[in-house]
């Protein structure tokens, strides 16, 4: 008899013998890890009173700016030396990409696509070039007070 969870499967082996599978031992780690993994804990390691906390002291400190999380939206995309960005309201998205292409030293040929996360819709939508932060904010801030942006590369030419 074959079968799975024998270690040697031999011609000897009765119809009615079974095998009792080997117990796995389950790892309870990721096997692949994000790049923004340790900055998403090290983020999200608070409640999220102490995060609006810290929103609203941002909010006293910087009256007219908003706060922004950047971060990969996936394994593939390369990260960012820099996750926390202050933005001013009035630039639009378009300018902000300029800015984030400069952060990420992507070539010529790489497309760069934002992604805004909203979690109390649980929606995530492409903002267009021409949106103001302030627009994109005021329809897709977070519970915590943050704009939260995930970005990924696609070659445009092959």
């Amino acid at each position: 008899m074959f079968s799975l969870f024998s270690k040697t499967n031999t011609a000897s082996d009765k119809p009615s013998e079974v095998h009792e599978p080997e117990k796995e031992v389950k790892d309870t780690q990721p096997t692949t890890t994000l790049p923004y993994d340790h900055f998403y804990k090290q983020f999200h390691s608070h409640s999220l009173e102490k995060r609006i906390e810290d929103a609203n002291k941002f909010f006293k400190n910087y009256p007219n700016k908003i706060p922004t999380i950047i971060y990969p939206g996936n394994a593939q995309t390369p990260d960012v030396s820099k996750h926390k960005f202050i933005l001013p309201p009035e630039m639009t998205i378009g300018e902000f990409m300029v800015v984030l292409r400069r952060f990420l030293t992507i070539l010529p040929d790489q497309a760069l696509f934002l992604f805004v996360y909203n979690d109390t819709t649980d929606n995530t939508v492409i903002p267009t070039a021409s949106s103001t932060i302030n627009d994109v904010y005021a329809q897709h801030k977070n519970k915590d007070m943050f704009l939260k942006i995930s970005y990924t590369l696609e070659s445009t030419f092959g």
